[in-house]
């Protein structure tokens, strides 16, 4: 029998982990996931799912309410630590008989009147946090911070932590993933990834301007000064993450995988991201490397515009997702620098 629907509070408070991907989120959610007091989930995309459904403002019908809570289950089972389970990737102990009743529970919720994406969410959430004895939750999905005001507006309590990486790592990272199914070598370009950099860059300082809920971590801090930056963290979300020993988390390096000998960033690579991203830059203390543009590099970088240009022309016709993410980042470049 289906558990009573959790009672969805006006003051929801989740954890929201946004910034850039290749930037390390999904270690630090697992740190996160540490604390006895929140249960995260990573790479959650859930507000993809609700925009694509179009009910980002408006309450769901019977189907997308059904549609909607499966996914949410879907995104918590790929989670769940299990005897094959990546050691980073899945780390929610949930028990099998604990999975069956968080699925009839997601059920009972679908099929309540008048109910909306967020409302699912939370209800659903809280119930898997209570099987695991933590009474805050929250996810990472770092293009989130492209629906920030939504999710200000859904949950005014939200603690949002922006979590950004030296765009030129973030490049160099990008650069050297392997397609595997989940990764495309083809979706990487030095002007893409750093036009979203610094987009995501602005809607963070325009949200501080604002007074929004909002801390910025780096990722070299997380590996350089993990629990000092954890302790920050723990201020701001108001809740206890213990000292922790990174080295007991593994490597999660997708691109680790590839081949022996990494690739660099040329020199006009670093000059783009630099050129468009000067500002930001400076503001969160990244040096300048002051490279220069280099004819040489001239071929390459049309071989991988045109790629880039065939693979997201080719997403865009296929997914709507894909075109409402480019269609979201293209309006949020925009914004002007704080």
């Amino acid at each position: 029998m289906a558990s009573t629907t959790h009672p969805v509070s006006t003051a929801e408070r989740p954890v929201i982990l946004v910034g850039m991907p290749r930037s390390g989120s999904t270690i630090l959610s697992r740190l996160l996931n540490e604390s006895p007091e929140l249960f995260i989930v990573n790479d959650f995309y859930l507000l993809q799912r609700a925009e694509g459904l179009g009910v980002l403002k408006s309450d769901l019908d019977a189907s997308e309410a059904k549609c909607f809570a499966a996914n949410v289950i879907r995104r918590i089972k790929c989670r769940i630590e299990r005897e094959d389970s990546t050691d980073i990737e899945d780390a929610l102990c949930i028990t099998p008989s604990q999975e069956a009743e968080l699925e009839e529970y997601a059920l009972s919720v679908a099929t309540e009147e008048s109910r909306s994406w967020h409302e699912i969410l939370s209800s659903i959430m809280h119930k898997a946090g209570e099987m695991m004895g933590k009474p805050h939750w929250g996810y990472n999905t770092p293009q989130d911070y492209l629906h920030i005001d939504t999710l200000f507006d859904v949950y005014p309590d939200a603690r949002i932590v922006f979590l950004l990486r030296d765009p030129r790592g973030m490049l160099k990272s990008y650069k050297n993933v392997v397609n595997n199914g989940y990764h495309a070598i083809n979706r990487y370009h030095p002007v893409i990834q750093t036009l979203a950099w610094r987009t995501a860059a602005r809607v963070y300082f325009q949200a501080k301007q604002k007074g929004q809920s909002v801390l910025l971590v780096r990722y070299e801090d997380v590996i350089e000064k993990t629990n000092s930056t954890l302790q920050s963290i723990a201020e701001f979300c108001d809740i206890d993450i213990p000292e922790l020993d990174l080295a007991d988390f593994g490597n999660n390096s997708s691109y680790s995988m590839g081949p022996s000998k990494k690739k660099s960033l040329c020199e006009s690579e670093k000059w783009l991201c630099e050129a468009m991203a000067r500002t930001e830059m400076l503001k969160l203390d990244y040096e300048l490397s002051n490279s220069q543009f280099k004819l040489k590099d001239t071929g390459y970088l049309l071989s991988i515009s045109f790629k880039v240009l065939q693979f997201y022309v080719s997403k865009a016709f296929s997914s709507r997702d894909v075109r409402k993410r480019i269609q979201n980042i293209f309006l949020r470049s925009f914004i002007k620098p704080a």
